[in-house]
């Protein structure tokens, strides 16, 4: 697993969130004639499709909702490929992309990227701890006051239950008194209870009525459970503001329908409303805000009394149901949508098109790999031969092992082959093996087949496209620290290879990254004499390149296969 895969995993979760959130505002717009009912049930189904990402995430494909360079560094765990081209005339030195560095080479930390998403991921975790402690918090405060309660009187009890039978409640909670309280409210999954405060002894009949059966509408609806919903929803997207107003939306719609459910008992509009007042100048304490419902949820009062002043005509609730299908399915479409080019974990080669069928010629280039392979001016058919016969070795299908490469006659079969390779995948080799004699391969459902180049117009823009690509990579391959303490000249380059796999920003497909260094030296130089002692922070390897080479009196060629170093 790389150290990027959690930040990489948080940031997906997250703006797939915003998105939700986004969409849920939208199409809040089109339920403006709705019933408060419809528009707090269909941002609760919204705070649930949110909440189940994390599940779809690991399940299903993801979005890569991140630059390519924060996958800089994160394939520690892909074996990595080197390659080098050398001729008869030059000797290759330390060409084993497994030699390990001396130990005056000091390795480099963990990208640059990776350490801001571990940071990020710290802070969301701390917000969300406190999010969650502070709910546990409340529900200890909220079990405190109803340890701490006492019965009610029996002309108290008396109306609760006549609200009750009038209501056609289905649930019956359990009604107390509290002198720590002063303002009503309601809480509890399993076992719902109805907190007053001991002043409401002195309430009005009307006003006891009103403010039971509003939080008897509470219990119906079961809106413990939506509380606990949202509340994990915005522990989970803190980090969003947006979070928070939709948040606030679903509050005051769950309000507004407890409202609505009053006034359609028939009890007076404008005491309705004066009793809210009256309420609203009772401040509500965090914790019950954090875990139950209140009649005078603070920040709710102005716009639900212009709500029940100022109804909706002829409002929708037949829409319920399509709402909450809606829902549903843009929760799932955004739960599951993911691009060709997502990862299903951090060190997967990108998907492109539908995967091939295990078995198939094209899976077996990709998957067997050939441990080292070495060709100094060996001719072209038996540099394929070898290939063939490697391909059979370690094929480990238990029938029809191996890949048939057949070669065109047109082919110049012959052209001597100067190549070493370790740990590439048996395509790879191909590729750099048709390309050494002048030719290109093409994959067919049987067998691989050898053909002749593609023309030498092609065959040159082919080489410039290649050779940019290795000035790219030298630009922008950045090494986070690098020290050389009195290093030999070829210690120095297989570590700044194997540097170059590790944080190649350039090349998404794990087989190709990284740059092939080459050593060429005379018979006559010892480049194991060249030392180099060295220290940079945050260097291009195009910049470390040039010191390296003035400090050794070396030079360098991009090339289209490799950056030759060369040692006069």
């Amino acid at each position: 697993m790389s150290d990027t895969y959690f930040p990489i995993l948080l940031a997906e979760f997250l703006i797939k969130s915003a998105v939700i959130i986004i969409l849920g505002f939208g199409v809040s717009l089109l339920l403006r004639k709705s019933t408060a009912a419809t528009k707090h049930h269909f941002w609760l189904c919204l705070f649930a499709g949110s909440v189940l990402i994390p599940l779809l995430l690991v399940a299903l494909p993801r979005w890569q909702v991140l630059p390519e360079f924060w996958w800089s560094g994160s394939e520690s765990e892909q074996l990595p490929v080197s390659t080098e081209f050398f001729s008869g005339d030059a000797s290759v030195v330390n060409a084993a992309s497994n030699t390990s560095p001396s130990d005056g080479l000091a390795a480099s930390g963990p990208s640059g990227s990776a350490k801001i998403g571990w940071v990020f991921v710290g802070v969301w975790v701390l917000g969300v701890v406190v999010l969650l402690l502070q709910s546990v918090f409340a529900r200890l405060v909220l079990a405190g006051f109803t340890r701490r309660s006492h019965a009610i009187p029996e002309s108290m009890d008396a109306v609760f239950r006549n609200v009750v039978d009038c209501a056609g409640a289905c649930r019956s909670p359990r009604l107390v008194l509290c002198e720590q309280i002063r303002a009503p409210f309601s809480w509890g999954i399993f076992r719902p209870v109805i907190v007053l405060p001991t002043s409401a002894v002195d309430w009005q009949r009307d006003e006891l009525e009103m403010i039971f059966l509003h939080e008897l509408s509470h219990v119906e609806r079961r809106d413990a459970v939506a509380v606990l919903v949202a509340r994990l929803f915005l522990c989970l997207n803190w980090l969003n503001p947006l979070s928070w107003v939709a948040n606030r939306q679903a509050v005051q719609h769950r309000e507004e329908a407890c409202d609505q459910r009053v006034v359609q008992q028939g009890y007076p509009v404008q005491a309705y409303a004066e009793m809210l007042f009256k309420q609203a100048q009772v401040i509500t304490s965090r914790s019950i805000r954090h875990c139950a419902t209140a009649v005078n949820e603070n920040g709710t009062i102005e716009q639900r009394i212009k709500m029940i002043l100022n109804p909706i005509s002829n409002p929708s609730g037949k829409s319920s149901k399509l709402v909450t299908i809606l829902s549903i399915i843009t929760i799932v479409a955004i739960g599951i949508a993911g691009s060709q080019d997502g990862r299903s974990d951090a060190v997967a080669e990108p998907v492109v098109g539908k995967p091939d069928p295990v078995g198939s010629v094209a899976y077996k280039l990709k998957n067997i790999r050939i441990p080292s392979l070495e060709f100094s001016d060996t001719p072209m058919e038996d540099a394929i031969q070898f290939l063939q016969q490697k391909s059979v070795e370690l094929d480990p299908a238990a029938e029809a092992k191996g890949v048939s490469i057949v070669i065109d006659n047109k082919v110049s079969s012959k052209t001597p082959i100067s190549l070493r390779l370790t740990n590439v995948p048996l395509g790879e080799a191909l590729r750099y093996t048709s390309a050494l004699s002048g030719a290109h391969y093409r994959v067919d459902p049987y067998a691989v087949v050898i053909l002749p180049g593609q023309g030498k117009s092609q065959a040159e823009a082919n080489k410039s496209a290649a050779i940019a690509l290795n000035e790219k990579k030298l630009e922008q391959t950045v090494l986070p620290a690098l020290e050389f303490k009195d290093t030999p000249l070829p210690d120095a380059l297989a570590f700044l290879r194997q540097k170059s796999v590790e944080l190649d920003s350039v090349e998404s497909d794990p087989s190709r990254r990284g740059i092939n260094l080459i050593l060429k030296a005379s018979p006559e130089a010892k480049p194991q004499e060249a030392r180099i002692t060295l220290k940079l922070t945050n260097a291009p390897l195009s910049a470390v390149l040039d010191y390296t080479c003035q400090l050794t009196n070396a030079e360098y060629q991009v090339e289209a296969h490799a950056v030759v170093v060369r040692v006069p």
